[in-house]
């Protein structure tokens, strides 16, 4: 049952241990240095240091970030050092194989501009926080990442209003505010290298701040090379560094389809051939592909589903065979959609985030109608008899609860 799952997990992210517990530090714990004590007054707080088991991928990436930015915005940074040091050192992933310390970072984030001049402000206040907490821990490298990731989402924002502004000059303007800001990015992980670096996600911001200048694919190769070599399996590195290909003018799917295979070749002896669905996952979920991924790039359909097969091998989590019923829907293999839509069951209670809305209701409508696949244009009406499993009050409930949570966080960032 998932909200009880949840409740659970919620409780073991932010609770102290209880009296008639084991020591604090015990077996999968972490003592928090210095941190509140509010729920129980005189015991040190404990936390589990990664992801507790029987915890679904759609609970965990509902409520991490939730706890995650009331940290952050409390100032409670020895709670956010504990947890970035939990998934470091144990290399910890959650139950669809994505990486928790990767989760912990994207959490803080500004998604919903608000127009420039309010969201630098919200970002200088974001900025003085962390330099704050950089202050105070200074061998920790999580503040210093966090740092540069902030610069590089004010980056972000900066280059989306380059592109939509129909003032040419202005949008010039923003365009160099934004490579400043890359390039200081670039510059505070560099003088911050011998400490932040023990933290993998150096080389994934790393690689963003280098991608923001074109002609620079010496620099982020060498980057690529250095941090895979130190974290070898860890996806973000090769994600960020995707990224900045499919976006470069002078790349193409050639270059795109060799940095996967060399992706895949690179942590086979780890992973398998996992590394391959993985990373043509994130050209679909940029939209690069145009929506048509096996027609636009190279991508190989038999590799990409033997490469589910492994994930879902080693992360059985039902948004993994929904992505996999996904992709094989886009490439018409439908005993292969058949396949991983008996093993999604009822264990899911939301699709995962590839589908598009109305998808997935077209892809089951094509299994049941022995019809071509229809891709989601146009879309139509899911028929009665092909209606989704319908999802339980209680799972509605939670889904709804972590929507409101996140829209408040999302609210008090806007306004800081």
């Amino acid at each position: 049952m998932r909200f009880p799952a949840a409740v659970t997990l919620l409780f073991a992210l932010t609770a102290p241990a209880f009296a008639d517990a084991p020591p604090p530090g015990g077996p999968g714990e972490i003592v928090i240095p210095g941190s509140p004590d509010d729920l129980l007054p005189g015991r040190p707080r404990t936390i589990q240091s990664v992801m507790p088991q029987g915890v679904t991928e759609m609970s965990y990436e509902a409520i991490v970030p939730i706890i995650a930015r009331h940290a952050f915005l409390a100032g409670d940074f020895a709670f956010f050092d504990a947890k970035a040091d939990g998934y470091r050192a144990a290399a910890s992933r959650t139950t669809m194989g994505e990486w928790e310390l990767d989760l912990l970072y994207r959490s803080i984030n500004v998604s919903e501009p608000q127009g420039v001049a309010h969201d630098s402000a919200g970002f200088a206040m974001l900025e003085a926080k962390t330099q704050g907490w950089a202050a105070k821990f200074p061998d920790a490298p999580t503040p210093h990442v966090m740092y540069a990731w902030l610069l590089i989402q004010q980056a972000w924002m900066l280059e989306s209003y380059a592109n939509e502004d129909d003032d040419v000059q202005q949008g010039a303007r923003y365009g160099v505010q934004a490579h400043a800001l890359l390039k200081q990015a670039e510059d505070y992980l560099l003088a911050h290298k011998a400490v932040a670096s023990a933290d993998p996600e150096w080389y994934a911001m790393m690689i963003e701040a280098v991608g923001g200048e074109y002609g620079q694919q010496a620099r982020r190769d060498a980057l690529l090379a250095e941090g895979a070599g130190r974290f070898p399996d860890y996806t973000p590195i090769y994600g960020h560094y995707l990224s900045r290909l499919l976006h470069d003018p002078k790349s193409n799917f050639a270059a795109v389809d060799a940095a996967i295979r060399d992706a895949a070749r690179r942590t086979a002896a780890h992973s398998g051939d996992q590394m391959y669905a993985r990373l043509y996952t994130v050209v679909r979920l940029c939209h690069c592909d145009g929506d048509d991924l096996f027609g636009t790039t190279r991508a190989d359909w038999p590799r990409m589903r033997q490469s589910f097969e492994q994930i879902a091998a080693a992360f059985p989590d039902p948004w993994v065979m929904d992505e996999e019923f996904f992709f094989a829907c886009e490439a018409g293999d439908k005993a292969s959609a058949a396949s991983a839509l008996k093993r999604i069951g009822a264990n899911m209670a939301a699709p995962s985030p590839v589908w598009d809305y109305g998808q997935r209701a077209l892809c089951q409508s094509w299994l049941a109608d022995s019809a071509a696949p229809q891709g989601v244009s146009p879309l139509k009406p899911q028929k009665p008899q092909d209606a989704a499993q319908s999802v339980p009050a209680y799972a509605q409930a939670l889904v709804a609860v972590a929507d409101l949570l996140g829209a408040a966080v999302a609210a008090i960032l806007r306004f800081f």
